[in-house]
């Protein structure tokens, strides 16, 4: 029987312009499931793979788009918990979760790399190992976070959705202060969010130099070189890289939604595989500049 085949988006080179192919829609495997996209939210790493090769230069050619959400289409062997048309956020098999009612597909869509990778950079011990806000089991599970209090963070580019995600995780984690560096147009905006302090970008840097770089070895050659006293590490926005932190944010994300307790950014649409339009979301990440991120829904 041939395969069913599926219009998509690919990077075949890297640097060079995106092209439109096909390419077969995949069968489930063991723990696996099908997911049929609704709308993917392209992110700054989007554009860096396809200029750079950021994480995806040994996978050519390779469709981008990490942000998903969309319903089950089948499950594979040994999966439950699944029924098919439900609406999920999706990252992979294991970070899946499911949508609430009121909550579009567009609006989760905001939230799956995004989330991850704020969790990672304050709750592993490799970012800054503050005690986690959501338990590794249930729910219920009464949480000890007076490690928190009396510590602070600095978020960088508090006005990103990163950055945003991450200042809020921080106040639900009760960390005691929460100082981010962003634009003063945001400052009531990352206050009402949960930040204790914010810094104005322009004017923060005049006497220290914070440099991140791709990939990370550079950076911290460079501080070394400056004898600079830093601990330098990269943070990726995946269910491996996670770890055992996973499974509680998972659950309790679609509960943290529901109540409101995470801010949704805006976002612009753009309906079918319009190739010109998702060049021009990947390029507006380039300069640095503030972006409303674009969000694709391939099957409209």
């Amino acid at each position: 029987m041939s395969s069913i085949m599926q219009k998509a988006v690919f990077v075949n080179q890297i640097g060079k312009d995106l092209a439109l192919g096909e390419r077969a829609v995949p069968k489930p495997g063991k723990e696996e499931i099908l997911i049929k996209i609704h709308s993917t939210m392209l992110l700054p790493h989007d554009t860096y793979g396809r200029d750079l090769g950021l994480f995806i230069a040994e996978n050519l050619p390779y469709v981008l788009g990490t942000n998903i959400t969309g319903t089950v289409k089948a499950v594979g062997q040994d999966v439950t918990g699944y029924e098919i048309e439900d609406r999920y956020a999706f990252l992979d098999a294991r970070g899946t979760a499911e949508i609430p009612e009121h909550i579009s597909f567009e609006d989760a869509s905001c939230f799956p790399v995004n989330v991850v990778t704020s969790a990672a950079a304050l709750f592993l011990p490799i970012g800054l190992g503050f005690a986690a806000p959501f338990p590794d089991g249930e729910l219920g599970k009464t949480l000890d976070l007076s490690f928190n209090a009396n510590r602070a963070t600095v978020i960088i580019g508090g006005g990103s959705n990163v950055g945003k995600i991450a200042i809020q995780f921080a106040r639900m984690a009760k960390v005691g202060k929460v100082i981010t560096v962003a634009s003063t147009k945001n400052r009531a905006h990352l206050l009402k969010l949960g930040a204790t302090h914010v810094i104005d970008r322009l004017s923060a840097m005049r006497l220290s130099v914070i440099a991140c770089l791709h990939p990370i070895e550079k950076c911290a050659e460079q501080a070394k070189d400056k004898g600079v006293p830093a601990r330098v590490g990269f943070i990726r926005g995946t269910l491996e890289f996670l770890g055992s932190l996973s499974t509680g944010l998972w659950r309790i994300l679609p509960k943290w939604i529901e109540e409101v307790h995470l801010w949704i950014p805006n976002y612009r649409v753009v309906d079918g595989l319009d190739i010109v339009a998702i060049e021009e979301g990947l390029d507006s990440y380039r300069d640095g500049s503030s972006v409303v991120p674009l969000i694709i829904r391939p099957n409209y």
